[in-house]
């Protein structure tokens, strides 16, 4: 079937998806989520990285771990989206959710950093220890956890500052370094780049 919509990508509206990565990327998250001694890694990985983040729990292992059994801790929380609180409880409970998801990571001293790569709310349990308390969430389900390097998140971070302050060359820079050297363009990621800030830019000044 790959094979066959690679070569008839013109009858179909294929033609900006690359087909072969796209397969490759599932089947390697596929085998990533049944991957539990990976898991049980990542696991241990983000409590180093989060013990001292105020607010934010990961399942703890339990030692009778093997291959093919992930034991751990059982947290007993809702998905984030459902615990009921008032709009600044909410307002903090977001706060401390992009916190923990992007801010520990990309901000931490260490070499590498895991990052949680399947953060939807049904992964970010939410409880309050006490009526009227702060809101406290744990992060689950590590399996398609990737690690950060410094350089990348330098990368990440020259990426979004490039966006911000309409530096279009930093933004293609940052771009080009994460992929690898993948674009042989950089002139035309540059200009798609600067298409893309700059359409943003008119559609918001609009009536």
């Amino acid at each position: 079937v790959l094979q066959f919509l690679e070569t008839n990508r013109s009858s179909y509206p294929l033609e900006q998806i690359e087909l072969a990565g796209l397969f490759h990327e599932v089947r390697e998250d596929l085998r990533r989520e049944i991957d539990l001694t990976a898991e049980q890694h990542n696991l241990k990985a983000a409590a180093t990285l989060y013990e001292y983040v105020s607010g934010v729990h990961i399942p703890r292992l339990l030692p009778f771990c093997t291959e093919t059994i992930s034991a751990m801790e059982r947290i007993r929380g809702i998905k984030v989206t459902e615990l009921n609180l008032p709009e600044k409880g909410k307002q903090d409970l977001a706060r401390l959710t992009f916190e923990a998801i992007i801010c520990a990571p990309l901000f931490t001293l260490d070499e590498t950093a895991p990052f949680h790569g399947d953060p939807h709310a049904g992964n970010i349990l939410a409880w309050q220890e006490k009526a009227g308390g702060k809101a406290q969430i744990a992060l689950i389900d590590w399996t398609l956890a990737a690690n950060l390097s410094r350089p990348l998140r330098q990368d990440i971070m020259n990426f979004m500052l490039g966006v911000l302050s309409d530096d279009v060359d930093a933004t293609a820079g940052a771009v080009a370094r994460m992929q690898k050297g993948s674009y042989k363009d950089l002139n035309k990621l540059v200009s798609d780049i600067y298409a893309e800030l700059h359409s943003e830019t008119m559609d918001a000044s609009d009536p």
